[in-house]
């Protein structure tokens, strides 16, 4: 099938959802199918078809730049989808990469302009929309996200999702067509790349980690929503009796600079500067081999959707045992003790105990790692990502068995 992925940013543009599209079209290639992705025009060249070559001097990606940050560009989307030949189009939709109040109307337009043209549409929401707010322009914000994010879901043929909770509000929401509303959780956009050893231990000493300090790594785009800070308090508090590490990991030049300067202070003032590495901007390859490096990955984020979160799939891709904030009701694939550490709160005091005993369990650090390694390897990686939906919300992962859950 010839398949038009539409994002608005893409490599070498660093975007979360931009790497996630360029994962799926590579999946999606190694699957069969042609693709051909459509995103922002970067220059003046006028659309012009070329190659991307994210990470990876082998990847062959058709990449062509259109106008999507204007009303007018509509048009020209829905020129290029034809010159292409697509079959079907997928948008893979955050709304903030679109528009400053979290969405973009002019995507409404293109949407059932396709409808209207009988192209087959997905629509997948990485994001949907903000809770409502105390505030009238919160209250208005979240209003008008929620009318934009179901006219979407209804010009669509089929919506995906990335949590359980999501799919669940948007099958209520259309009950007529709740059997097109998928969940996908997200893959990881950091593929493996196998390190020795000696290299492990060679980036431990240069990021400042010596062979008996327990590093504690963190990855992502340092959103404040992350609550960074969490982690940060918490390993300076463990680091008065234990030899602990962290390791910010991920660019921070697109994050709010005002919370990368509060984080940047509150950890001087807990007189962690020395021993907190910031990676800065890495390539892929460069990341996977901090994440082999580091001995346990913290995800402070308090909402603990873990399966949207790119930068816990990198950690379970990676093998890593992981350190969460508990969420039932997007936790259905993932065991306490079994594949991950959960605590109930995004605080400091319950990430430090958790840390502390995972750093004095080594035994439980290996199994936490191998199983949730195992579990994306069989739930979540690219291959499992691209298949019918049918054998997804089928695997055997989601089935509930004898002593608990899979």
């Amino acid at each position: 099938m010839r398949i038009g992925l539409i994002s608005k940013r893409f490599p070498p543009e660093r975007c979360g959802v931009g790497d996630f599209t360029c994962r799926l079209a590579q999946a999606l290639q190694a699957r069969g199918d042609e693709v051909v992705v459509l995103t922002a025009r970067r220059n003046a060249a006028q659309g012009v078809p070329s190659l991307a070559a994210p990470d990876s001097p082998h990847s062959s990606i058709r990449v062509r730049e259109v106008e999507l940050s204007r009303w007018n560009g509509v048009a020209e989307v829905l020129r290029a989808i034809r010159e292409e030949r697509c079959e079907r189009v997928q948008i893979e939709y955050s709304g903030y990469a679109w528009g400053r109040w979290g969405g973009a109307w002019r995507v409404n337009a293109l949407a059932w302009r396709l409808r209207l043209a009988g192209t087959p549409l997905t629509t997948a929401f990485h994001e949907i929309y903000v809770q409502w707010g105390r505030s009238p322009k919160a209250w208005l914000i979240s209003s008008a996200q929620r009318v934009h994010i179901a006219l979407l879901a209804l010009a669509a043929d089929e919506v995906i999702v990335n949590t359980a909770e999501r799919a669940s509000t948007l099958r209520r929401w259309l009950p007529w067509k709740a059997g097109r509303v998928v969940y996908r959780p997200n893959a990881s956009n950091i593929p493996l790349t196998t390190i020795p050893s000696a290299r492990r231990a060679a980036i431990r000493a240069q990021a400042g980690a010596g062979a008996a300090d327990m590093v504690v790594a963190t990855f992502g785009n340092f959103a404040a929503a992350k609550k960074y800070e969490a982690v940060a308090e918490a390993i300076a508090r463990l680091a008065e009796r234990l030899p602990v590490k962290l390791w910010l990991l991920g660019d921070w030049r697109q994050a709010d600079p005002r919370y990368v300067a509060t984080l940047r202070a509150q950890i001087v003032a807990l007189g962690m500067e020395g021993s907190t590495f910031w990676s800065g901007p890495q390539s892929s390859e460069e990341i996977s081999a901090f994440l082999q490096a580091a001995d346990i990955f913290a995800l402070p984020q308090p909402d603990g959707h873990l399966t949207r979160s790119g930068a816990f799939m990198a950690a379970a891709a990676h093998g890593l045992p992981v350190v969460a904030v508990r969420n039932d009701a997007n936790q259905r694939e993932f065991d306490h003790g079994e594949n991950v550490w959960l605590t109930g709160q995004s605080s400091a005091s319950e990430f430090g105990a958790a840390i502390a005993h995972l750093a004095a369990n080594p035994d439980l650090r290996e199994r936490l790692g191998g199983n949730l390694r195992r579990l994306y390897e069989r739930r979540f990686d690219w291959p499992v990502m691209v298949s019918p939906h049918e054998e997804r919300e089928t695997a055997p992962s989601l089935a509930r068995v004898a002593g608990g859950r899979v």
